[in-house]
């Protein structure tokens, strides 16, 4: 829960190294960066392009995807033998329609690339001292720019500033600042997509 990114790559080369090809059988489990790693928020192993070296991978909905459920991706043959012997997942009550919705749109909206410019930060935060730190000491402080801007896009990882103990601080003003801020971004999201179709339908009438 610190943040750590295992050494996903010298794992696989250990595995295949002691036990051979296909022998050694991993199971990743992304749920902490399902959205944030790899290109479109695909997780470590896509970013480190190791799909074809991995037995399955776990991809949950519930934390940068803001929905609840799961995937898990696989062969065919783990598929149906899940399906046909794993009583958690055939006992599972389905997703709701509103619940496959909002993965479907936070899918969206990784795959236009409106949040692909925040990706490689995430590997460019640098650790100090041991590697299982406390609290990531580089974590773009808010106090920066956040009386400075207007809209979330503006906010920059580029300003460090360490607060009390190693840890970034933020006053409750600063939160509530960005809260509204995050707010507005996203009414004006809502707008852009209301406003879709019906330029559309627009242009069509025009045609």
């Amino acid at each position: 829960m610190d943040g750590d990114v295992c050494p996903l790559k010298e794992m696989v080369g250990v595995v295949e190294e002691v036990l051979g090809p296909e022998r050694g059988y991993i199971v990743m489990d992304e749920a902490h960066s399902t959205g944030v790693l790899g290109p479109e928020g695909r997780g470590l192993v896509c970013e480190l392009g190791l799909e074809k070296r991995i037995f399955a991978r776990l991809h949950t909905f519930g934390k940068a995807v803001a929905a609840n459920g799961a995937i898990l991706l696989g062969s065919d043959t783990l598929r149906h033998y899940l399906i046909n012997y794993a009583r958690p997942l055939i006992y599972t009550t389905f997703l709701s329609y509103p619940s496959l919705a909002l993965i479907r749109s936070s899918y969206r909206l990784l795959q236009s690339g409106q949040s692909s410019y925040l990706s490689p930060k995430t590997l460019e935060i640098g650790w100090s001292g041991t590697h299982h730190s406390k609290c990531m000491p580089k974590i773009a402080h808010i106090r920066s720019t956040i009386g400075k801007t207007e809209s979330p896009g503006e906010l920059s990882a580029d300003s460090w500033d360490d607060g009390p103990g190693g840890c970034t601080a933020n006053s409750a003003a600063e939160v509530n600042r960005l809260v509204e801020l995050l707010g507005k971004w996203c009414e004006s999201q809502a707008d852009e997509q209301s406003q879709g179709p019906v330029q559309e339908a627009v242009v069509q009438a025009k045609l």
